[in-house]
């Protein structure tokens, strides 16, 4: 069963300093996908978790506030009300703001652990002057494959038309056995340093969804700090627990985002590429 722990309902400074010795802050945004926090809960007792862990839902979906207060029944975890659906960067950034442990888990809530032992990443940012800023773990789909596109090498646009025809570069990374380091890991299932997040200003909320997490890592990367992929930590990743089923709303808040990490890290000549491609193959 789950341990329950008591929740600080304290409300810190934006990117203010932790006061507590808890390891683990796990955070998962939810918007439609109240159903899928039970099993997503329940997955946290396949792992073996050393230290304290305190469990923060920032909530953009008011209508399901009713069924979020009734989960809290039996299992213990913070509530974080968001004034609507301001999406995943803003509403991960106020559970950050809030969280205790020195070690923040992003997790979405259609994700579900299989197993893993947590101590690999506490290990992994230690104690002190570490690194490694970003941990993410391997993630798969039905049933139990690799997804894909889930961790990867840079994002350019030679990557994408790679991807395009069928021949991506990173497809070796999400097949990996052994931990390696990564440009870039996906927000569905990653742990990054408290101090490592607040360092970056956490997520840019200029990302509605999709991309925040590459921009973050390329961040990351840039600052020196190492992002490291832990392939012995299996998450399964059911997808679109989040999304609903507006295709074509979801294929434009991705290019949306496309473009704006294009234009924040890669040159205007590839974002213009990129436009073209874009327009080529539709």
């Amino acid at each position: 069963m789950m341990k329950r722990h008591l929740l600080c309902r304290r409300h810190f400074g934006i990117f203010g300093v932790m006061d507590t010795d808890l390891e683990f802050s796990f955070i998962i945004v939810n918007y439609k996908s109240a159903r899928q926090l039970l099993a997503c809960f329940s997955s946290l007792g396949n792992v073996t978790i050393s230290g304290g862990y305190e469990i923060l839902v920032a909530n953009n979906d008011a209508q399901e506030t009713e069924t979020l207060l009734a989960l809290q029944q039996q299992f213990a975890f913070h509530l974080i009300s968001i004034d609507g659906n301001r999406g995943f960067g803003y509403a991960s950034n106020r559970a950050a703001e809030r969280a205790r442990g020195r070690i923040l888990v992003f997790l979405n809530p259609d994700a579900r652990f299989l197993s893993g032992d947590f101590s690999l990443v506490s290990s992994a940012f230690g104690h002190g002057q570490s690194k490694v800023g970003v941990v993410g773990f391997r993630l798969l789909v039905e049933p139990e494959m690799p997804q894909q596109w889930s961790a990867g090498a840079m994002v350019t646009f030679a990557d994408i038309v790679r991807n395009h025809i069928g021949m991506p570069k990173s497809a070796s990374i999400w097949c990996a056995d052994a931990p390696r380091e990564v440009s870039w890991v996906s927000g569905a299932a990653c742990a990054v340093s408290k101090e490592c997040f607040f360092a970056m200003k956490g997520f840019d909320e200029g990302f509605f969804l999709y991309y925040e997490d590459v921009d973050f890592c390329v961040r990351v990367g840039k600052s020196d700090r190492k992002i490291l992929l832990f392939p012995s930590i299996r998450v399964l990743h059911v997808g679109g627990g989040s999304v609903g089923t507006d295709a074509f709303g979801q294929k434009r808040a991705y290019f949306i985002s496309q473009d704006r990490y294009f234009a924040k890290h890669r040159s205007t000549f590839e974002g213009r590429l990129l436009t073209f491609f874009r327009r080529m193959v539709r």
